[in-house]
C-alpha cells in the first residue's frame, strides 16, 4: 500500500500462486476469480470492476514479459559463432 511502510510486503504471498496460474495458462476469467477469493481474505470488498482491470494488466505485463523472455532466448550466441561485423 502506498505510504505505509510496513504494508509493503502485505501482497507478496499472493504473488507466488499469481505466477503458477500465469504459468499454468489462467485467463483474465482465471485471474478475476483468484482475486474475487482474495479480497475478504485481505478485508476488501470484492469489485468485479477493479479485478478486471487488474487481471487485465497482469496478463499484459505476462505476456510482454514472455516476449521479451522469447526474444532473448532466441538471439543467444553460440560460442565461436561468428556474430558479423
Amino acid at each position: 500500500m502506498y505510504g505505509v511502510p510496513e504494508a509493503r510486503d502485505e501482497y507478496d504471498s499472493y504473488v507466488g500462486q499469481v505466477g503458477h496460474l500465469l504459468r499454468e495458462g489462467a485467463n483474465q476469467d482465471d485471474l478475476v476469480a483468484y482475486f474475487a477469493g482474495l479480497m475478504p481474505h485481505i478485508g476488501s470488498p470484492v469489485n468485479p470492476t477493479r479485478d478486471r482491470v487488474a487481471a487485465e494488466k497482469v496478463l499484459e505485463w505476462f505476456e510482454e514479459s514472455m516476449r521479451r523472455l522469447s526474444l532473448i532466448t532466441t538471439t543467444v550466441i553460440t560460442p565461436g559463432e561468428d556474430t558479423g561485423p
